[in-house]
């Protein structure tokens, strides 16, 4: 292989490598936690509201037995996040 052919195949993949499209910022999140009483007990069973300011999506889930939740593929936002329960204020 010639000198040139060479420096035309190095060149070619170094322009191969700067146009692979780059990673796209990311447009979903998540939000998790743990829900606990004013003792530090966990909260099962708890209603979790989570609510976009800007486009009013609203999610709702309930916590675990051990306190946990997860709420998954949001779009990026500003966020209300309620808790509810029977018996709790």
């Amino acid at each position: 292989m010639g000198k040139s052919v060479r420096s035309l195949v190095v060149f070619l993949s170094s322009l191969l490598l700067i146009s692979l499209p780059a990673r796209a910022q990311q447009t979903l999140g998540a939000i998790n936690g743990t829900v606990t009483d004013s003792t530090g007990a966990v909260l099962s069973k708890v209603d979790v509201k989570i609510r976009n300011i800007d486009t009013n999506l609203e999610v709702v889930v309930s916590t675990k037995d051990d306190g946990s939740f997860v709420v998954t593929a949001l779009p990026i936002g500003t966020y209300s996040v309620s808790f509810s329960r029977d018996g709790f204020k």
